[in-house]
């Protein structure tokens, strides 16, 4: 049961991106939902699940680092564990910490791995090709094996 309880909750904060119960807060057409109990919000807090960390290997100039990201965030989880909702930010630290590294680490390498604006397309998981046909990221995220 603690094993199925910890993959539930690492896999949450991903899980909730399909749920039309929670919306999207960094879409400027997001739309606000009505919280749920015992939700606090019902933000999707897509930019949480990661920190976009910008490289170029002939010292171009870069953009700025976004915020909020999962850095900005983290001491505000680790600081409200011990309050009324350390169930809410415990769950967005096993998703950060527990449940993919690749979430947690976005890194532009070049030009053909940026969308508009030099944000990155996808995390660096994505893009390290295991085995000649699948990620780095789907491999970690298949580690613990069928929660089911």
């Amino acid at each position: 049961m603690a094993r199925w309880a910890f993959i539930h909750a690492a896999a949450w904060a991903d899980d909730i991106k399909g749920d039309e119960r929670f919306w999207d807060d960094t879409r400027r057409d997001g739309k606000a939902t009505k919280a749920l109990q015992p939700f606090p919000e019902m933000k999707r807090h897509t930019n949480w699940h990661y920190v976009n960390l910008y490289f170029t290997p002939d010292g171009s100039p870069l953009p700025r680092t976004p915020e909020p990201s999962a850095k900005t965030q983290l001491p505000k989880m680790i600081a409200g564990l011990d309050g009324e909702l350390g169930w809410y930010h415990l769950v967005w630290l096993l998703q950060w910490r527990g449940h993919s590294p690749a979430d947690a680490l976005r890194v532009a390498v070049d030009q053909a791995h940026c969308g508009p604006g030099g944000k990155p397309t996808s995390d660096l998981g994505n893009l390290t090709v295991v085995d000649g046909y699948t990620n780095l990221h789907a491999v970690w995220d298949d580690l613990l094996g069928d929660a089911g």
